[in-house]
């Protein structure tokens, strides 16, 4: 909540399709954070009209007192500024902006399969994803992750959103056991998922595979 007498903060409006992949960090920040956002669902078919109004003719893009912003990191990192999300100092800014780096590019491994046409190398991708990127992936967060429970600091942050929403997409999609030798990890998707603000968010939103 902002001080009293504060000026009140611009309502936000987040277009992003109608699935999670790069937008959905930024609907988790607003949700934990408690601040209410306009969530502008697109679909497929509506995109190509819109695209030539975008900052870069990509999505997602935030528009903060009526102008627009794109790429999903910069968003996400503002609105963790915005909600107190974004760790209280900066050594811990660092720490969150590495985990956020992290998880872009395990991001586009776990894409790298999905959008893959020829079957041979979508099989090739995906066992070396399973089987190699994402355990070593796994093993670095959770020799990050304190007494606390969190990847940074002794509170919940981006870090922790973000791992959860990468984690909990590839969960969804089949890969169940991923997290069974990583109990660090395992225990912090569902220590985020417990967090009030969040399961009231998960229990309200529209299903994705991706």
């Amino acid at each position: 909540m902002p001080p009293k007498g504060a000026p009140a903060k611009p309502k936000c409006k987040l277009t992003y399709f109608n699935l999670r992949a790069r937008g959905e960090l930024s609907r988790l920040l607003f949700a934990q954070g408690g601040q209410d956002f306009d969530d502008v669902r697109v679909e497929q078919d509506k995109w190509p009209a819109l695209k030539k109004d975008t900052p870069s003719g990509t999505l997602p893009v935030l528009e903060v007192a009526g102008k627009q912003y794109g790429q999903s990191m910069a968003i996400a990192r503002y609105i963790a500024s915005e909600v107190g999300l974004n760790g209280k100092n900066n050594v811990e800014r660092l720490g969150i902006d590495e985990c956020l780096c992290d998880v872009v590019d395990l991001m586009t491994k776990v894409f790298g399969p999905v959008f893959e046409k020829d079957e041979a190398k979508k099989a090739e991708l995906t066992k070396e994803f399973e089987n190699t990127i994402l355990p070593e992936y796994l093993k670095r967060v959770d020799s990050k992750i304190g007494k606390s429970g969190w990847i940074v600091g002794d509170a919940i942050s981006a870090a922790d959103l973000a791992n959860f929403d990468v984690l909990d997409g590839i969960i969804n999609r089949g890969n169940t056991k991923c997290l069974d030798k990583t109990p660090k990890v395992k225990a912090l998707v569902e220590k985020v998922k417990a967090q009030p603000k969040i399961k009231a968010y998960l229990a309200k939103r529209p299903a994705s595979t991706m």
